[in-house]
């Protein structure tokens, strides 16, 4: 059973169905064994974790797949086709069931699923990171550099702005959490792992505005990432009233950066020397580099920044050619690609509730801001392609790949789970995103299918 602190009472033991009450919940439940010893000797296999696993593993992917044959054919990303699978896993529609929910997806199994959604983020983050060509940032010039600040900025200012102008009017929720702050981070940001997949799904990579896209985004996640760094110590400096503790965490994120440059990337740098011309990675090396990006996760999370920033900055400072990209494209990206992101957009979905968005005024008030986040981001695109005389239909179809969300923003929705907002909330975001992605997929693939080489 799962007894929740403070309340003085039980609920079924499982995710899905159960009510949310926050990071300071405490759930009792059985103690699960790893394998079983099959159902001849009397045992129930998906009262064991190795089972259980597995067969999560195979309706995720399989849900995913036979969504995306019907989704696909109206012109949807597969992205939207994984997290709406979630969905149909989740509360809002299987989830719904008892039987099935306490069975196939108990809420002490879920623990599985996370690890996986962790590890698989981080080595995709990794991967993403590698294959970044930085060269071509200054291919572009000037003008990825100024789309990527304005279009970053812009949706800050605009939140900024509208949450003073209509503070008195907007529910306490918004006003008494960090619930808008932590939104325009997450949605004013474009990330570049999410251009990448987008673009590459919808074959834009090669072309002139896929390479602008892909050079201001890389910027922006680069800016963002310092800046964040900046801002945190801000914050915990006002937080503890202690100016050299705030000043110790932006000490160690610099630490940080330093034992990446200056001890990592100069072991993996040998590793590549090591490896005869035209070979892949050793085993070894391989799983030296592996161990690498994850400790680089291990030390952003212990300093207090996001798990995914030291392993996609960890990439972006490696060569990302033969033999490092093309192991990690032989070895890993498939794999990656292929099964554990499908899981982590499914979780996602999972974690949506329709039945929590039932306050339409709540509900109402956060569409409008992430209504503002998208359309002033996608104004501060276009504005610097007009004035740089681009064509109207090619800024049009910069500003769309620009405001593309995915992954990123998912992941962003998932971590909500582990602080005490309200499930609405995860939900309005998830379900904004995935509305949002799946209309702005058909205007790009419609407007940027042409080379503008």
């Amino acid at each position: 059973m799962a007894t929740t602190a403070g309340a003085g009472g039980s609920t079924d033991d499982n995710l899905l169905s159960a009510s949310y009450a926050g990071a300071k919940s405490i759930y009792c439940c059985r103690a699960m064994l790893t394998t079983s010893a099959g159902v001849w000797l009397g045992d129930n296999p998906f009262r064991f974790s190795l089972t259980l696993l597995l067969y999560q593993l195979i309706t995720i992917f399989g849900a995913s797949s036979l969504t995306h044959v019907v989704l696909s054919r109206l012109g949807q990303p597969l992205a939207i086709s994984q997290i709406l699978a979630g969905v149909l896993l989740g509360p809002s529609f299987l989830g719904r069931n008892l039987w099935f929910a306490g069975r196939f997806f108990a809420r002490q199994s879920f623990e599985q699923l996370n690890t996986i959604y962790v590890l698989s983020m981080v080595i995709f983050y990794f991967v993403v990171g590698v294959k970044a060509d930085l060269s071509m940032i200054h291919k572009v010039g000037k003008k990825a550099v100024v789309i990527a600040v304005l279009g970053t900025l812009l949706p800050y200012v605009s939140v900024f702005l509208m949450a003073t102008a209509l503070k008195h009017k907007m529910p306490p929720r918004l006003t008494e959490t960090p619930v808008l702050l932590v939104l325009s981070d997450r949605w004013c940001l474009t990330s570049y792992a999410v251009v990448s997949v987008v673009l590459s799904e919808l074959n834009l990579l090669t072309s002139k505005l896929g390479r602008l896209a892909m050079s201001a985004a890389l910027i922006a996640d680069i800016i963002h990432l310092f800046a964040e760094a900046c801002f945190g110590t801000f914050l915990l400096s006002g937080k503890e009233g202690n100016a050299m503790k705030a000043l110790s965490g932006l000490l160690s994120f610099l630490g940080l950066v330093g034992i990446i440059m200056y001890v990592m990337r100069p072991l993996v740098l040998w590793l590549i020397r090591r490896t005869p011309d035209g070979a892949l990675l050793s085993e070894a090396s391989f799983v030296s580099v592996l161990l690498m990006a994850l400790a680089s996760g291990l030390m952003s999370e212990i300093i207090g920044f996001d798990f995914l920033a030291g392993p996609f900055f960890f990439g972006l400072v490696l060569p990302g050619g033969a033999p490092l990209g093309t192991t990690l494209v032989e070895r890993v990206d498939r794999f990656v690609k292929g099964l554990l992101l499908p899981v982590c957009l499914a979780v996602g979905g999972m974690r949506m509730n329709l039945a929590s968005l039932a306050d339409a005024t709540q509900w109402g008030w956060f569409e409008m801001f992430v209504v503002l986040c998208v359309v002033s981001k996608f104004v501060g695109v276009v504005l610097p392609c007009i004035c740089c005389n681009m064509p109207h239909r090619d800024a049009v179809s910069l500003g769309l790949m620009m405001t593309s969300k995915g992954i990123y923003e998912v992941e962003s929705a998932v971590r909500w789970k582990e602080t005490e907002w309200p499930m609405g909330t995860r939900a309005k975001m998830v379900r904004g995103e995935q509305r949002a992605e799946g209309t702005r997929a058909k205007m790009v693939r419609g407007g940027g299918d042409h080379r503008c080489d």
